[in-house]
């Protein structure tokens, strides 16, 4: 009686397996990640603190102590407990990385687009605004954005977004120049297709797994960036928890309170692994001759 449960439960076990397969150990990892943004966002959108403490409640009878049951990370100069600003700090990192991403992609592609798509005269002047940004050193011209209109966490995004989106223009154009000559577009342009409809209908379907794969791998880009701000004063302030801004407060303390910066700084590499590697795992798949390729 027990065969009809087990023949039942095998297309299940088969289906999860063979997720597990495509997203492998990084994309578990960023699933984890994903999960503490949730937690962060609970804790900073409603007031609720889901982690063991308060990541902002200051206890100075319990500053600087090294990692123990009670506080698996240990906590900071302020007695906050390290994990728990660790995890809320996800919200700020990770969140402010995808926001920066999503807003980098939209306006790249779709200026690549355009430009590939158009071209002559339109997709000279679109590249070459593309070029003057791309002509400096992205984070300094990301920090110098963000200095410039105060600093602060919307405007330092806005200042990762201004940097990033110019990779994603040249991307797109790239594809867009490779997909418009084939065979069907020249058909349906034959059959009276609009620019637009190509533009929005007919090809975002090809460009989206180069973009996506692309966004993937960003995400480390991104946080790094982000952190490297936040070092330097210009991302999210103190008290707010955000793995850069806790590094740099971990210096005064360090050799000897290593956690500070070893905890925090475990979650950027981490996360920069992660994706990393979740984007190679997503390109093999959506692309499987890019090997071949030497891509």
């Amino acid at each position: 009686m027990s065969f009809p449960a087990v023949e039942l439960a095998q297309p299940q076990n088969s289906r999860a397996l063979a997720m597990l397969r495509l997203v492998g150990v990084p994309g578990l990892i960023a699933l984890v990640l994903l999960a503490c943004i949730a937690i962060g966002g609970l804790w900073r959108l409603t007031g609720l603190v889901p982690t063991p403490y308060d990541p902002v409640a200051l206890d100075l009878s319990s500053r600087l102590l090294p990692p123990s049951g009670l506080h698996p990370f240990g906590t900071d100069s302020l007695g906050r407990d390290v994990l728990s600003r660790v995890v809320a700090g996800a919200w700020f990192s990770l969140m402010t990385s995808l926001a920066v991403i999503a807003i980098a992609a939209t306006i790249g592609t779709l200026t690549g687009a355009v430009a590939g798509l158009l071209g002559g005269l339109a997709d000279e002047v679109l590249m070459r605004i593309t070029d003057l940004f791309l002509a400096f050193p992205a984070l300094v011209l990301a920090a110098a954005i963000s200095a410039t209109f105060g600093g602060g966490l919307a405007t330092t995004a806005l200042a990762l977004a201004a940097v990033f989106w110019p990779w994603y223009a040249r991307i797109a154009r790239a594809r867009i120049l490779g997909l418009k000559n084939l065979d069907f577009v020249t058909a349906a342009i034959t059959l009276g297709a609009s620019r637009r409809y190509l533009l929005f209908v007919t090809l975002p379907p090809l460009l989206a797994p180069t973009i996506l794969v692309q966004m993937t791998m960003d995400v480390a880009f991104v946080t790094l960036s982000l952190s490297s701000l936040s070092f330097l004063g210009l991302g999210v302030q103190s008290p707010l928890p955000e793995w850069g801004g806790m590094i740099y407060e971990a210096l005064p303390s360090q050799p000897r309170a290593w956690w500070l910066a070893a905890f925090p700084g475990g979650a950027i590499a981490m996360t920069a692994l992660a994706f990393n590697l979740l984007g190679d795992r997503l390109r093999d798949r959506l692309d499987p001759d890019s090997k071949s390729r030497g891509v």
